[in-house]
């Protein structure tokens, strides 16, 4: 589990700042439901890995053996 400024500098900001907020909007990330401000690290990276075409939405690694 990740505070809110962890979340941020674990994806590479240097605070938690409106660009941070916009960039988890944009990727899928939440904070925790029953912890306020607090981030799940795995959710951060499955929701990066969505984001770059790793893993497709319905939770199936895309692999591409050709």
């Amino acid at each position: 589990m990740l505070t809110r400024e962890e979340a941020a500098l674990y994806l590479g900001y240097q605070t938690a700042s409106a660009a941070f907020d916009s960039y988890c909007a944009r990727i899928g990330v939440v904070p925790l439901e029953k912890r306020k401000g607090a981030y799940d690290r795995l959710a951060i990276d499955r929701a990066l890995d969505r984001a770059s075409g790793l893993v497709a939405d319905d939770g199936f690694e895309t692999v591409d053996y050709g």
